[in-house]
């Protein structure tokens, strides 16, 4: 049981979430949105020791209709056998799901771009502050994409003032990456700083860049997303989407 725990924790922890068209019945869903909620109910006072109580309830739920229910290969959908447990959680997740696509109509836009493993350009998307909690699980199964299946590729725009930051990721599971599209940022990042008189500190070198906050190349996710440096990049949203549409991999 518990290494059944394990298998489905280590998949959820690399975003290679099990069945996520079952989500608002899976032990992740259940768990994530009552932490949620959980902070909610306590706001600012809400501790570590809150979030730990909070998670470790759904999991003894979860272990519980497993136990009960032997056949069950893993805990991906495990909720459904107690459709009476968990009533605000199912709906949050249910309105998660509406917030989602209340993003994609006024918070985002699609544009053609190149990920690696696929031959030809693709359709992704970019959402300008996305307001769902899971709109990665939503947008890479999202069955109104262009190619009905989910887009290829998310593009999220979470700046705040003073501070610009974008990501660019495909699903983990989808046998795609973006490998060298985080060191083409790179370099266009340290361009526009050497022409601006903006250099960054040397010190300590964040490798595999030659400097100590550099954009992030998606080594430790098996290149599925690139991430801007950890004090913002000086590049724009329309320059970060220029640069991957011209991206040749």
């Amino acid at each position: 049981m518990l290494q059944r725990l394990a298998e489905y924790t280590s998949k959820v922890d690399r975003a290679c979430l099990p069945h996520p068209e079952w989500l608002n019945v899976s032990l992740y869903g259940m768990f994530r949105a009552h932490q949620f909620l959980a902070g909610r109910h306590h706001g600012a006072a809400c501790t570590d020791l809150h979030c730990v109580e909070y998670g470790l309830r759904v999991i003894d739920a979860a272990m519980f209709l497993m136990e009960a229910f032997p056949q069950e290969e893993d805990f991906a959908s495990i909720f459904r056998f107690a459709p009476e447990w968990f009533g605000e959680e199912r709906r949050l997740l249910e309105d998660d799901l509406a917030t989602y696509q209340e993003d994609v109509a006024l918070r985002s836009h699609t544009y053609a771009a190149r990920v690696n493993g696929l031959s030809e350009p693709v359709i992704g998307i970019w959402l300008d502050h996305p307001r769902s909690l899971f709109f990665r699980v939503w947008g890479w199964n999202d069955p109104n994409a262009p190619n009905g299946r989910g887009y290829p590729f998310l593009a999220i725009d979470f700046s705040t003032p003073g501070k610009n930051r974008y990501v660019i990721g495909v699903s983990p599971e989808s046998g795609t990456n973006v490998n060298g599209l985080g060191q083409l940022l790179e370099r266009h990042e340290a361009d526009k700083r050497e022409r601006l008189g903006k250099q960054r500190p040397i010190h300590p070198i964040r490798y595999p860049a030659d400097n100590s906050d550099s954009w992030y190349f998606g080594q430790g996710h098996n290149y599925a997303l690139v991430d801007s440096p950890g004090q913002g990049t000086i590049l724009s949203a329309e320059e970060v989407q220029k640069i991957h549409e011209e991206w040749q991999p």
